[in-house]
């Protein structure tokens, strides 16, 4: 089967934050997997709905904290096997903010 992505991808690992843009779910944690330059792949224990805007923060290894807005693009359920510590893989497409990831 062909990927049929349009940018290619890289492994990160950093500590995020992420906060639903609605402001009833706050300072929920995850664990970036992979980045591109129009999103970023996330393992979180929380459940999160495709579509939605969140905020969220990026704990870099320097201690400095960045902060961009994102949409959820997609969100899978990591199944039993899976090498993953916490259930959901969920999918952010960065909104204006292509600039942020360096050239793949």
């Amino acid at each position: 089967m062909q990927d049929a992505r349009k940018d290619s991808r890289r492994e990160l690992a950093l500590a995020l934050e992420i906060d639903d843009r609605s402001g009833v779910r706050r300072g929920r944690m995850g664990v970036s997997r992979n980045v591109s330059r129009s999103g970023l792949l996330v393992n979180t224990p929380s459940r999160f709905v495709a579509g939605s805007r969140v905020a969220v923060r990026v704990h870099g290894q320097d201690g400095r904290i960045s902060k961009f807005d994102a949409e959820v693009a997609r969100v899978e359920e990591c199944g039993a096997s899976s090498q993953e510590p916490w259930r959901y893989s969920v999918a952010l497409r960065f909104r204006g903010l292509r600039w942020l990831t360096p050239r793949l």
